[in-house]
């Protein structure tokens, strides 16, 4: 009895101040709304950051097991290293320095490292 009575004064309340609060919660959920779509924007902006990552790692297999075969293999390291080094500079944009082993970095930093030199010429 006591908790039908409850349910009762529960009820009569929501229906008295349903008409006064609606606008107050509607406004609120629009605020949540747009801040769930900024968290998902943002989300959506990483994944598509680490699946450039992922390809751009393939690609730079690809060229490292190509370097020797390639007719011409200073041209195929120079774009090796600059491949290594837009990984690099992804991996640290993104913070994901986490996910990949000590020994990858540091590949990727030597081989970053002669990204910069003039004495490879970029194609």
């Amino acid at each position: 009895m006591l908790m039908r009575n409850f349910n009762l004064s529960l009820s009569v309340l929501v229906f008295l101040v349903q008409g006064s609060l609606s606008c107050s919660i509607s406004s609120l959920f629009i605020g949540e709304i747009e801040a769930i779509d900024q968290a998902i924007s943002a989300s959506e902006k990483r994944l598509d950051a680490q699946r450039q990552i992922k390809n751009l790692i393939i690609e730079l297999g690809r060229l490292e097991d190509g370097v020797v075969k390639a007719e011409n293999p200073k041209s195929q390291a120079s774009r090796m290293v600059v491949q290594a080094e837009k990984i690099l500079t992804m991996i640290q944009n993104e913070h994901l320095e986490s996910l990949f082993s000590s020994a990858y970095l540091e590949e990727l930093r030597f081989y970053s490292s002669f990204a910069r030199k003039t004495h490879l010429d970029p194609q």
